[in-house]
């Protein structure tokens, strides 16, 4: 009987049953590490936070682009005031667009279009001598496009230069 049992052990230890019985002692419920939790949730911050920060560079992006739409909006409302006066643009010593445009240009303009950053301090900047024109706004990704031509020109509360703009043609 000795000898059995001992080429029963040896046999056991030397398979795989042994191993089995190891690892239901060490692990007795399936499941994962805390390490391995750990690992996932670190992989899942870091590609939470490039996309989040994409998204960021997607939002700034598409209100810049909004901004020159409405630049370009205002461009041709100027133009169609130009035509059916004696050929002046509205006067402005340099101002808000939104209050110095606002009546001159109701006829051409649906709704006046504000910056998306308004509630932030951000406008459009309007000057004119009734010859000439300057339009601009201040973008928040820098100059992508037309550089406002009017030097001294203010997009927002706090003095900051505009930075694309558009002029009469």
């Amino acid at each position: 009987m000795e000898i059995s049992s001992c080429y029963w052990l040896k046999k056991c230890l030397s398979s795989s049953c042994f191993s089995s019985l190891v690892r239901r002692k060490i692990h007795p419920s399936a499941g994962f590490t805390f390490f391995e939790i750990l690992i996932v949730v670190a992989v899942m911050t870091i590609i939470s936070a490039a996309g989040l920060r994409a998204w960021a560079n997607y939002l700034s992006r598409s209100r810049d682009d909004a901004r020159f739409a409405d630049l370009e909006r205002i461009r041709t409302a100027l133009e169609l005031y130009r035509l059916n006066t004696p050929s002046k643009y509205p006067l402005s010593s340099g101002k808000k667009a939104s209050l110095s445009l606002l009546g001159p240009l109701e006829l051409y303009l649906t709704d006046f279009p504000f910056d998306p950053l308004t509630s932030r301090g951000f406008y459009y900047y309007y000057w004119s001598n009734g010859t000439d024109y300057a339009l601009c706004a201040k973008t928040e990704r820098g100059t992508e496009r037309s550089p406002c031509s009017k030097s001294g020109a203010k997009c927002t509360g706090n003095n900051d230069a505009c930075t694309i703009g558009v002029t009469n043609p």
